[in-house]
């Protein structure tokens, strides 16, 4: 469930300027800031000094993620080049421009613009090029007329079935009905304050999203009951959090999305728009999906592989393939518990399962260093179980099966990022 995502590549000028062009998909938040920091300063230097960001997959930007526009800016400018804006969509473009970035950040419509743009370095040009995208407003002797509340925030481009799960009615549910319950749209828009009604909608309409307010009582066991549930977990969840309020030490499953107080609306727009999309798009071919999350503690262990193995069964996958499931994915977990995390109880376990028409397929992430994983998977596509245990004996140390078995459970066994990401394909007999 990235939430961020960058494409980088090197581009030449029709005057044979070198020019560097990232692309963004997802959202500049509090979670991704970071990550969008760290890949900015290592991609400045005097080899790339003129970046062209393409912001056209981008649906928020945050105010840090602002600052940071201006700190590449600042470091370009230094080594003789600059940034430039292209393809921005109009809710990040009105950010810019409350913010007043717009006076100091080139903006183009597209990315010939900005080559032209390194090409010559006409200011006038610039400056003439970004009143078509973003029209200076009228003059302040002009007489506007003020608009309602609920016209402040533009329609939802995507027409859906919301439930919001709050506690009680109050403002804020009043303002997501304007966005999503208004006559003009096609979509419904419900309110619930607890888990037996919201459930209750959930069996009877279907939502295709869902908006969970964490201060409602039992709200991650709606989560739960919700994503691990055949029939309703393609339902999208987004949670809603108070600030500085931690996710606790036990098996969480985890919701599609969330936004942390303070939040901006515009913000639990954008997490809650993207998600339909997705939804809509999967729908079509995944069967389930379901993510979880635990401490490194081995009393949860058990609770972990249990889930994977009720899902299994709601899977119709026969008894036979379903105890291989139990069994590969317990010998995965157990390994990240013990290696992979090296029974460190501040570390976590992550494990992602995903259901199509063809099987089954499960991810299992540690916090660990990881290994060399290449090594062990030669060594257990070559090696006989008993000849390995012996192995294991005569060096003096225990073990030595783990990969071997779950090798012969699933149809497919592989690592990525080091070693700390295991993922286990299954196939329907």
């Amino acid at each position: 469930m990235a939430e961020l995502e960058f494409n980088t590549e090197i581009c030449t000028t029709p005057d044979n300027t070198r020019v560097h062009c990232m692309t963004f998909t997802g959202m500049i938040n509090t979670s991704t800031f970071p990550q969008f920091q760290d890949t900015a300063e290592e991609l400045i230097g005097p080899d790339a000094h003129r970046i062209v960001f393409d912001l056209s997959g981008l649906t928020f930007i945050n105010s840090s993620g602002l600052g940071e526009l201006v700190r590449c800016q600042d470091s370009c400018r230094e080594q003789g080049g600059d940034i430039v804006l292209i393809s921005v969509p109009d809710e990040v473009i009105r950010t810019i421009r409350i913010i007043g970035f717009h006076t100091i950040i080139k903006i183009f419509p597209d990315r010939d613009r900005a080559f032209e743009y390194f090409d010559s370095g006409d200011i006038d040009a610039v400056e003439k090029e970004y009143a078509k995208i973003a029209p200076k407003p009228p003059p302040s002797g002009k007489t506007r007329r003020p608009k309602p509340h609920k016209e402040k925030f533009p329609r939802t481009p995507i027409d859906a079935t919301i439930m919001l799960v709050i506690p009680q009615p109050d403002v804020f549910s009043e303002i997501l009905e304007m966005r999503w319950g208004n006559e003009n749209t096609s979509g419904r828009f419900s309110v619930t304050s607890n888990r037996t009604e919201a459930m209750t909608v959930v069996s009877e309409n279907r939502p295709d999203l869902i908006i969970i307010d964490n201060t409602t009582k039992e709200a991650g066991d709606l989560c739960k009951d919700i994503k691990l549930s055949r029939d309703s977990n393609l339902i999208s969840v987004v949670r809603l959090y108070a600030k500085n309020v931690g996710n606790g030490r036990d098996l969480r499953i985890l919701e599609n999305g969330k936004v942390s107080e303070p939040f901006e609306y515009a913000e639990l727009f954008a997490v809650t728009e993207t998600e339909l999309r997705r939804t809509a798009t999967e729908k079509k071919f995944l069967l389930h999906q379901t993510s979880f999350d635990f401490p490194n503690r081995e009393d949860v262990l058990n609770t972990a592989n249990d889930i994977i193995g009720d899902i299994a069964r709601q899977a119709d996958f026969n008894e036979y393939d379903a105890s291989e499931i139990r069994t590969a994915v317990r010998e995965a977990i157990d390994n990240s518990f013990r290696h992979g995390n090296g029974r460190d109880e501040s570390k976590g376990i992550t494990v992602d399962c995903v259901l199509d028409h063809e099987g089954m397929k499960i991810t299992v992430t540690d916090e660990g260093a990881g290994f060399d994983f290449q090594y062990y998977l030669d060594l257990g596509a070559k090696t006989n179980p008993q000849e390995r245990a012996r192995m294991r004996q005569r060096e003096g140390k225990e073990g030595g099966l783990g990969i071997i078995l779950m090798m012969r459970c699933v149809d497919a066994l592989s690592y990525d990022e080091g070693g700390h990401i295991c993922r286990l394909t299954k196939k329907y007999s």
